[in-house]
């Protein structure tokens, strides 16, 4: 029990001090601390230009369903970025890119998983000790945001849970160099647009 008292603060804490550097390529990435505290952003996916076509499209599909989708979705609170609208064919990109990367399953012990399309970076920053996160739940997840944010409007879902126990903030911002998404991702006023 000690462990995780002293933990989930720490995780808390070191999330809200992670930012982006500048000039990251497209691509799926995870972040990640050192054992010294640095700060890594490892790429594990730099997709090639028909991987994109294919993922996009395939994001439009699921895109197409939304309202089926986000009646899944079990979250805290949404958080909406109206007004910040997004690159539709980055954000299908970075979304479908980052499904692509969660395939079957990925057991996130890390601070975040990213994935980055031109202006858009899709996202999903551990809020625990880490769970296991797939295709399908990010999909439920980002039909959330959608469903209460509107279609390609910055947003993120606080709290997303999953059956293993574990939660995460979900979403898709623009991306800028310095940008803290993780800490970004519960800062709007807004629950919905």
């Amino acid at each position: 029990m000690w462990a995780a008292t002293v933990l989930f603060p720490f995780i808390l804490l070191v999330t809200s001090a992670l930012k982006l550097p500048g000039g990251l390529e497209d691509g799926v990435y995870r972040m990640y601390l050192d054992e010294h505290g640095n700060e890594i952003h490892e790429s594990i996916s730099t997709p090639a230009l028909k991987e994109i076509a294919k993922a996009s499209s395939a994001a439009q599909d699921i895109s197409d369903n939304v309202e089926t989708r986000s009646n899944e979705v079990e979250y805290v609170e949404s958080f909406c970025g109206c007004g910040f609208d997004l690159v539709h064919s980055d954000c299908d990109a970075a979304v479908a890119s980052l499904e692509a990367q969660l395939g079957t399953g990925v057991l996130i012990t890390e601070l975040s998983y990213y994935a980055i399309k031109g202006a858009v970076v899709a996202f999903v920053c551990n809020r625990g000790y880490g769970f296991e996160i797939n295709s399908d739940d990010y999909a439920r997840g980002i039909g959330g945001v959608t469903s209460v944010c509107g279609r390609y409007v910055a947003g993120s879902l606080e709290g997303y849970s999953f059956d293993d126990g574990g939660y995460a903030d979900v979403g898709y911002m623009q991306y800028y160099a310095g940008l803290n998404f993780c800490e970004h991702a519960e800062g709007s006023g807004s629950s919905s647009c």
